[in-house]
């Protein structure tokens, strides 16, 4: 298991170095607060990917706590990964100062409504989105990928966000969603 710790003091580097920088956007002053309610390892699989400078190696969170808790934050700008296919990686937890700017570019308001496609682990809209205000029933997304999106709805809830309930990993790959009767629909 993570030694909480280590995890809070990473953590908190990555903030404080957006801190330095200026990346959290003053216009959206809640991301910041969402960031800090639904941290990004409570959405991390227990196996990520570490480029070793040749190939794409496991980094198992029982095995090597620490090393997991690096591969979460890395720093502002760089992803996680978390799935590598045929020694390529076919997923990731965005970097956190990509989210950041990305919540803050969809200038959202109370009311609004959010559909994600391509949700992987959860982190980025579903459960950061619900950290604003009168967004939080308001949250959508469905996966891209089977693996990645059978671990994203459960952790998109208990976070605060919600999933369709007709999603199923694989549904944001099939095309374009068309509205119908006030739903989406294929």
């Amino acid at each position: 298991m993570v030694i909480t710790s280590d995890v809070d003091s990473l953590r908190r580097s990555v903030a404080a170095a957006m801190d330095q920088r200026g990346d959290w956007p003053q216009r959206s002053a809640w991301i910041r607060g969402a960031v800090d309610e639904l941290p990004r390892h409570r959405f991390a699989p227990q196996r990520l990917w570490r480029w070793d400078g040749h190939a794409y190696v496991p980094v198992d969170r029982r095995q090597d706590a620490a090393g997991w808790a690096s591969e979460v934050y890395p720093g502002p700008d760089t992803a996680t990964v978390t799935q590598v296919t045929d020694g390529l990686p076919t997923s990731s937890l965005s970097s956190q100062a990509v989210v950041a700017d990305m919540l803050d570019s969809l200038l959202l308001y109370p009311g609004h409504r959010v559909l994600e496609l391509g949700t992987g682990n959860g982190w980025n809209a579903p459960a950061e989105l619900a950290g604003r205000p009168g967004a939080r029933r308001q949250c959508r997304g469905r996966p891209r990928s089977g693996r990645d999106g059978a671990q994203g709805p459960g952790r998109s809830r208990r976070h605060g966000g919600r999933a369709d309930r007709r999603r199923k990993p694989g549904m944001g790959a099939r095309g374009p969603l068309r509205p119908r009767s006030g739903h989406l629909r294929r």
